[in-house]
């Protein structure tokens, strides 16, 4: 392929790596900060509806289970978000040249410190395996 076509299909890949990312890390932040909080919602659910004694034990059951079950979708999603963003940085990274490699690899690497996403062991072409042949 020449450098003309090469070079826009590889900053197209890469913006929409690095949208899908964005998108990820902005949806993330908004979530991590506003998880669901048993004890503190009862409480004000107790205040703000004047429940019973009855009423807010009932209550504070219902909101720790949707807590429990929404940190599980949460753990859930991560990991399927984590595999597309995993996915596309091997296949923007087999478009790019050795050198390109490098910088494509510190640019991942400040992303995930700068996200909170788990270190990520680099994304390598595999050498070819050797030939066990006796000829």
């Amino acid at each position: 392929m020449n450098d003309k076509i090469k070079n826009p299909i590889i900053l197209i890949l890469l913006g929409l790596a690095l949208g899908v990312g964005g998108t990820m890390g902005l949806s993330r932040f908004r979530h991590r900060h506003r998880k669901l909080d048993p004890e503190r919602l009862t409480q004000r659910f107790t205040r703000d509806l004047n429940l019973n004694a009855e009423q807010e034990k009932a209550v504070h059951l219902a909101l720790a289970a949707s807590a429990s079950k929404l940190q599980s979708l949460r753990e859930e999603t991560a990991g399927k978000f984590k595999e597309i963003r995993v996915a596309t940085r091997a296949d923007v990274r087999k478009l790019l040249d050795p050198g390109q490699q490098k910088k494509f690899d510190d640019i991942a690497a400040r992303w995930d410190a700068r996200h909170g996403h788990d270190a990520k062991p680099k994304v390598t072409q595999q050498a070819p395996a050797p030939d066990d042949s006796d000829d």
